[in-house]
């Protein structure tokens, strides 16, 4: 199909879900105009819509982004690989619907969010992504507590919700992640107390053969315990271990996959740490962990041992500036040849200041330093054999610029700037990119 056709192709998608967006902004507008018994009873945009016992915050976000590299590509890959390194215009309409059931002191949240996207000249797998999540806590009088959360998305360029670490910076094939976690806990007195949870994850790509990751799932849990040290401050260790299992693709001579084959690790890790208002307004939390990989049957691949951690940090420098900063040391896993992990070591910042009442400017940057354990080995029929005994590492850095203005408590304007950079050791995988956007919100965010 060329050009003209995928476009007409694309406006008619973008048409039709336009349609139905603005019917449900139409319902929205009506709903968030408050009606005389709202008036008489006091309540406010500012606090969603009550159905019964039930808070309703619905919204839409109507958005436009110019991406100049949207595969994240270089001029070497494309040579190799047949990617080109490619612009576009990309739509997105994305409603939510969240609800809250608060009672005692517990609660209820359900939130749904199908999320339409389209590229002018480039036709994704599927233009809808979905995503789900319910999170519950139910406290008791004497201190037990009982919580549950899911966490479920359908999607494609969603990669950053598997692969956190930015290893996978592209997906072109549909997925489905579900994390699912039960906890138990229990506090004595306010001054201390522990708690368990157990947590499942299953991630299974559509069509596995031209994927950008790989299939997995993960089995474990964790136990907690904490003890407050003042009224502001708590510290706390931890201990948890997952179990993963991986089906990675196995293809021939042809490129063609013919099967998957079951690879398993083990992952452990003891944590201690910190956590609470170090100041009137700042607040933070800091933690340092011995973390172990450990690959079973016969995998050929390192093991990690060693320290990983975290930290952040987040204070109110006054009633119009915010600062905040964080630090993160975790080991990955990798899709990247030969090598079953990465450690990523990343540092970022932010900022918001507010220049005007209801308008504000954020900046955010980050800067990550990957470092893989084994040197490439690659068979030297394949076009991965020029990097033969290199060991891989990537220095990864962001920038992003926002400007946000809220026009009413339901509405309001978003722009910004992205660039964001990969070099490597490893050329081909190397790229920057720059992105634009505009969104225009309605509604509870």
């Amino acid at each position: 199909m060329g050009k003209t056709g995928t476009r007409a192709k694309t406006l008619m998608k973008c048409m039709k879900y336009f349609k139905n967006s603005l019917i449900f902004l139409f319902l929205l507008a009506v709903s968030i105009w408050p009606s005389p018994a709202q008036q008489s009873s006091g309540i406010s945009p500012e606090k969603g819509l009550t159905l019964g016992n039930v808070i309703f915050f619905p919204s839409v976000l109507f958005g436009y982004e110019y991406n100049d590299n949207v595969f994240s590509r270089n001029e070497q890959f494309a040579e190799l690989f047949g990617f080109e390194k490619v612009s576009d215009n990309i739509y997105t309409i994305k409603p939510t619907f969240r609800f809250e059931l608060p009672f005692s002191h517990s609660y209820a949240r359900l939130s749904y969010t199908p999320q339409y996207r389209s590229f002018a000249d480039y036709d994704l797998a599927e233009n809808i992504s979905h995503i789900l999540n319910l999170d519950t806590l139910l406290m008791f009088s004497n201190g037990m507590r009982v919580s549950f959360k899911e966490d479920y998305t359908k999607g494609i360029l969603e990669v950053e919700s598997f692969d956190p670490g930015g290893e996978t910076v592209f997906g072109a094939d549909q997925f489905r992640l579900s994390t699912s976690t039960l906890g138990f806990g229990y506090d004595f007195a306010g001054q201390r107390g522990f708690e368990i949870k157990a947590n499942y994850d299953d991630l299974k790509f559509d069509r596995l053969a031209v994927s950008s990751f790989f299939n997995y799932d993960a089995k474990g849990a964790r136990a907690s315990y904490y003890q407050n040290l003042t009224p502001q401050l708590t510290i706390f260790s931890n201990y948890s271990f997952r179990t993963f299992t991986q089906g990675i693709p196995v293809y021939n001579a042809l490129g063609e996959m013919i099967r998957t084959k079951e690879e398993e690790f083990d992952e452990n890790i003891v944590a201690v740490g910190l956590k609470g208002n170090l100041l009137k307004k700042t607040t933070g939390f800091a933690s340092i962990s011995y973390s172990n990989l450990s690959f079973k049957g016969g995998v050929e691949a390192s093991d990690f041992a060693g320290i990983t951690a975290e930290a952040s940090l987040k204070t109110q420098l006054s009633s119009k500036f915010w600062i905040d900063f964080g630090l993160r040391r975790y080991a990955y896993q990798s899709y990247f040849l030969n090598n079953k992990y990465y450690l990523s070591n990343m540092g970022s910042f932010g900022l918001i200041q507010y220049i005007a009442k209801f308008t504000s400017v954020s900046i955010r940057g980050s800067y990550s330093l990957n470092r893989y354990p084994d040197p490439v080995e690659a068979s030297l029929t394949s076009i991965m054999s020029a990097y033969n005994g290199i060991t891989r590492e990537d220095k990864m850095s962001r920038i992003d610029l926002g400007v946000n203005h809220l026009f009413t408590p339901t509405m309001g304007l978003r722009a910004g700037y992205s660039w964001i950079k990969r070099d490597t050791n490893i050329d081909i995988y190397g790229f920057d990119a720059n992105r634009f956007f505009i969104q225009m919100g309605f509604g509870w965010f």
